[in-house]
Order: structure tokens, then sequence, then C-alpha cells
């Protein structure tokens, strides 16, 4: 069942990989940095911890599963004659 699954999405070329990893550092970065100054405007440190909390969440589904997007610069392989 599992692996029919994992193939069913597919699979994540370089540039994907290196998409992905830009992708889940600006998202957590970014929003960190929204939630801390949300934090001192309100006085509730909690809201940083919460943004970062729910930026990784977000990172993690966007970046964990190998989606259409992060496969479009496919390798071509050499045939082995």
């Amino acid at each position: 069942m599992a692996k029919g699954f994992w193939n069913v999405l597919g699979e994540i070329d370089y540039e994907g990989q290196r998409l992905a990893e830009k992708l889940y550092k600006y998202i957590i970065f970014i929003s960190c940095i929204i939630g801390f100054v949300i934090s001192i405007i309100t006085k509730q440190f909690m809201y940083t911890g919460y943004a970062a909390l729910f930026s990784t969440c977000f990172s993690i589904v966007l970046t964990f599963f190998p989606w259409p997007w992060y496969n479009k610069h496919p390798l071509q392989w050499a045939t082995s004659d």
C-alpha cells in the first residue's frame, strides 16, 4: 500500500530539491519575523511561537511530499548499452 502511494506521487529532481529547500527556509524565516513583529506590537511573545509552529507545519506539507512541480527538470539517464 505505502509503496504504491509513493509511486503515484512521483519523484523530485535536483532543481526541485533546491526549490524545496529555499521554500522552507524562506517560509519559516519570513513568518517568524512577521510573528516577532506582531508579538512586539501586541506584547504577547506567544505569537512568535505560533508563527514558528504554523510556518513549520505549512512548510512540511509544502516540501515533504514529491509534488509534481518539483520534477520539472528530470534527469535523462544514459542507456546501459
